[in-house]
């Protein structure tokens, strides 16, 4: 069977887009203000910077799909995280034209990473309800393709409720 697989690295770089925004700021503090406050202002923004590379060290994984669990390598810390299928209860696909990103809610956290399967998501979903039929699939945009493509699959979630409010 096919295995899946997802990282979320891109999360790396939210630390230098940190950083530039700080020296910008830093920037109009050392010509606007004295030396005391452009000293404070620099120290405590490296005191952030440095809580948010660690914090973003310990949240970059990679994740894999096997047939019987799924596990969840940290990249920059020494844990794998396992988990069952029946333990996600929602699946979440968000696809717009920017971003393409999968979320996963479980009895113990929630985890977002870049879209598994860009081609063939339609059997991945089957995959997936075949693993555990109680996953709540949901899928953002509702008038993306998508959609479209599930609803054809697994018919039309929308057509009583529309029927209903034409009477």
């Amino acid at each position: 069977m096919k295995k899946y697989h997802s990282q979320n690295s891109l999360e790396i770089f939210l630390p230098f887009l940190l950083l530039l925004i700080l020296i910008v700021v830093l920037k109009i503090i050392y010509v606007k203000y004295n030396l005391f406050v452009f000293v404070s202002s620099l120290l405590f923004s490296l005191a952030v910077l440095i809580y948010t590379i660690i914090k973003t060290r310990a949240s970059i994984f990679d994740i894999y799909f096997f047939d019987d669990k799924i596990e969840i390598k940290y990249l920059y810390i020494n844990k794998i995280e396992t988990l069952k299928y029946s333990d996600i209860s929602e699946y979440h696909f968000i696809r717009t034209n920017k971003s393409k990103t999968d979320h996963i809610k479980y009895a113990s956290g929630k985890k977002s990473f870049t879209s598994v399967e860009n081609n063939n998501t339609i059997e991945y979903i089957k995959w997936l309800k075949e693993k555990n039929p109680n996953i709540k699939i949901v899928i953002s945009p509702t008038d993306s393709t998508l959609e479209y493509e599930y609803q054809k699959e697994f018919g039309s979630k929308f057509r009583k409720f529309h029927k209903d409010s034409l009477n």
